[in-house]
């Protein structure tokens, strides 16, 4: 019950003639597989690309901003230490002893303020 076919040259081409066809239409899904799998990394890369630039730009403008504020307060301790390097200049300037005609008062000292009743002596009577 076995068909044996009997191979022919014209059986051959048609084979043959399958195997091209069926290999060109493989071809051409690989050929749209790659297209389509280049278009997705094209995007994926764009979308890296336009990620990059938009953390550039904020870290450019992040770091403006410190740089701004860092600036502001050089100036600022510049202006500082100018404000004390001009007042030690003057007082530098100012005589060393100034003779006043004011008398100068005394603190009193402590006996004379005090308020402390005076100790009892206590003496010792013989028996």
């Amino acid at each position: 019950m076995s068909t044996t076919h009997k191979v022919t040259p014209d059986l051959i081409e048609k084979m043959v003639d399958r195997f091209s066809k069926r290999s060109q239409q493989i071809a051409k899904d690989v050929e749209k597989e790659i297209r389509q799998v280049d278009r997705r990394i094209k995007g994926f890369i764009d979308q890296g690309e336009g990620a990059t630039r938009r953390l550039v730009e904020t870290l450019d403008q992040d770091f403006r901003k410190q740089m701004a504020s860092v600036r502001q307060e050089i100036e600022h301790l510049s202006d500082q230490l100018a404000a004390v390097r001009n007042g030690a200049a003057v007082k530098e300037a100012e005589p060393k002893s100034v003779v006043t005609d004011i008398p100068s008062k005394k603190p009193a000292t402590a006996k004379a303020t005090s308020k402390a009743p005076p100790k009892k002596r206590t003496t010792k009577h013989a028996a």
